[in-house]
């Protein structure tokens, strides 16, 4: 994939999904040719179109956390092992 918005926005997008941002705010310009005091630093369809794909690979990559036992988990418990290893901690 070839993002056209600079890299610096995709890192501060990535950021902002992983500290938990839910509503990210851009300005959307039909043509960057028309002009305007935000044009420059505005969003095409194309563009706009890449960030929203971004966003998603960044949701996609933090998962999701999933607490449910399900008959799937409580099967796969016979076959799991913990082991816990402890050097130099002394307990009190």
């Amino acid at each position: 994939m070839v993002f056209q918005i600079t890299q610096w926005v995709l890192k501060v997008l990535f950021v902002a999904i992983a500290l938990g941002a839910t509503v990210i705010e851009k300005h959307f310009i039909l043509d960057k040719n028309i002009g305007g005091p935000d044009a420059h630093f505005s969003l095409d369809e194309k563009e706009f179109t890449e960030m929203v794909k971004a966003v998603r690979i960044a949701e996609q990559m933090l998962g999701k956390v999933d607490y449910e036992m399900t008959e799937k988990k409580k099967k796969s418990r016979q076959f799991s092992r913990v082991f816990i290893y402890n050097r130099g901690c002394k307990i009190r």
